[in-house]
């Protein structure tokens, strides 16, 4: 048995510290969460809890040796008690973020890690620094959009060029040090594969987990307002939704909308559009909001509304499915294969007074119970959290085996 309990320190602008107990083991496997932004919270980051989650109760964690930043360490450290966890005290956040972390995946990390006797890393993001290592290489990039969809973030100027080429160039080099990689739909894996062709024998599907506390009662009784989450990235379209609900109000006033989620630049163009057109008192920003509060104002919801025109994985359309709320979704190929089809679906995802009397049309004929209920198992069932833990893990034993 060997026992680690000591603090140690790293020369340079990186300090560490190691805590927790790791016993003889016959796999050692490395989970590198470091490229995550410690101001953020995201669904990436939920992800990896979900899988830390799966992982604990599984039994897997020790086998486990984790390397995060002291904002995650106790949240890892609860889901998984018996794995190794390395504490890096830096913070890395704002536009440099990027360009930091390859500094501290490549110097600081890639220094260290054989000290920990691993057989395999798994990356929980995209950055993985710019060396090669001596163990197999795990990554998730959760979706590739800057690349594949560079509209939504860039604009035709040279200075976002460049800065596509860059993205470009890094996935590329990231997936060609990598010995495999994990697509999260098969729309993720086709992107992948379009866009780094040499991937394809790299790639393997396997859907998000979730582990969301779920109701075990549906509520049918639905309160008069529709809610939308994930609103800072103009992608989202959530000002289409904005427009089509404005039209539904007319004919429903006792109806709000309920916009969920973190603010960012692109949330200004709504303010000012629901400043615009007098709409501040039937259309609400709930910022960011507990998992508990979320939770229950799906179970109330008369509608989730998802207008986005990308997703890699859509994790809010089937966690709302599973809180038996009705959903309806922009008609994209990921939504329907996401949510088997259980959802309502809309075509032309900008024209919003089509929209507005889909909206109208879903609220004044309400599912039946037992229509939300057995949409909700589906959707348990597909992305349990434990399951698709148990998935990660097998893939990892493979890749181990194959050395």
């Amino acid at each position: 048995m060997k026992n680690i309990d000591k603090d140690e320190e790293v020369v340079g602008i990186f300090n560490y510290t190691i805590c927790g107990g790791l016993a003889l083991k016959k796999i050692n496997i490395g989970v590198n969460c470091l490229s995550f932004d410690v101001s953020k919270k995201n669904g990436a980051l939920e992800v990896l809890m979900n899988l830390s989650k799966g992982w604990g109760e599984l039994g897997y964690d020790y086998y486990l040796t984790f390397f995060c930043y002291e904002e995650h360490a106790r949240q890892i450290s609860a889901l998984c008690p018996n794995a190794v966890i390395v504490k890096f005290k830096n913070k890395i956040t704002g536009k440099h973020r990027g360009l930091e972390t390859i500094k501290l995946q490549t110097c600081l990390f890639h220094s260290i890690y054989k000290k920990y006797d691993l057989d395999m890393i798994f990356f929980t993001l995209t950055s993985i620094g710019w060396l090669k290592y001596d163990v197999p290489v795990v990554l998730i990039p959760h979706d590739i959009q800057v690349v594949s969809h560079p509209d939504n973030y860039f604009t035709h100027s040279v200075k976002d060029k460049i800065e596509y080429l860059f993205n470009y160039l890094e996935y590329k080099r990231n997936f060609k040090i990598l010995n495999k990689i994990i697509a999260i739909s098969d729309i993720d894996k086709k992107e992948i594969e379009t866009y780094y062709p040499f991937t394809q024998n790299k790639l393997v599907k396997i859907y998000d987990p979730i582990g969301k506390e779920i109701p075990d009662v549906i509520n049918i009784s639905k309160r008069p307002y529709i809610m939308a989450t994930n609103i800072q990235y103009k992608h989202k379209n959530i000002l289409t939704l904005v427009k089509a609900f404005e039209l539904f109000h007319r004919k429903k006033k006792q109806y709000k909308l309920y916009l969920v989620g973190k603010e960012s630049k692109a949330t200004q163009e709504l303010h000012d559009y629901i400043r615009q057109h007098k709409l501040e008192g039937c259309i609400k920003f709930l910022g960011y909001i507990s998992d508990e509060e979320l939770i229950r104002l799906w179970a109330d919801t008369s509608l989730y509304v998802n207008p986005s025109l990308y997703e890699g994985f859509g994790m809010t359309s089937v966690e709302s499915l599973m809180m038996g709320a009705p959903t309806l979704l922009s008609d994209i190929q990921v939504h329907r294969e996401v949510t088997e089809n259980l959802a309502f679906y809309f075509k032309n995802l900008f024209d919003y007074q089509e929209l507005a009397e889909i909206i109208e049309n879903i609220v004044d004929m309400p599912l039946r119970e037992d229509v939300l209920k057995k949409n909700s198992m589906i959707m348990r069932k597909k992305y349990d959290y434990k399951m698709i833990a148990q998935q990660y893990w097998n893939t990892f034993n493979i890749i181990i085996d194959k050395g």
